[in-house]
């Protein structure tokens, strides 16, 4: 038998981060903010090198810095 068992973690204060609406959906920003990066390296990358790996590394190095960075800065503890 399989039960679910909720866990109450009253320790650590909940974060709040700002969203973006689209299409109905709020999405956090440091994602949207993490996605608009990543097209922005991708498009220079490859207009600068013309290779497809020099342009997946800088899209995914720049996806993942920005996508933590911003998540980390963003959200402020709430009481």
């Amino acid at each position: 038998m399989t039960t679910i068992i909720e866990s109450m973690d009253t320790d650590r204060p909940r974060r709040v981060h700002a969203t973006i609406d689209i299409a109905g959906v709020a999405w956090p920003a440091y994602k949207v903010w993490a996605l608009i990066a990543a097209v922005v390296a991708a498009l220079f990358a490859v207009v600068l090198t013309g290779s497809g790996e020099i342009t997946m590394w800088a899209c995914a190095l720049t996806l993942t810095t920005v996508w933590w960075a911003a998540r980390l800065l963003d959200g402020n503890p709430t009481s």
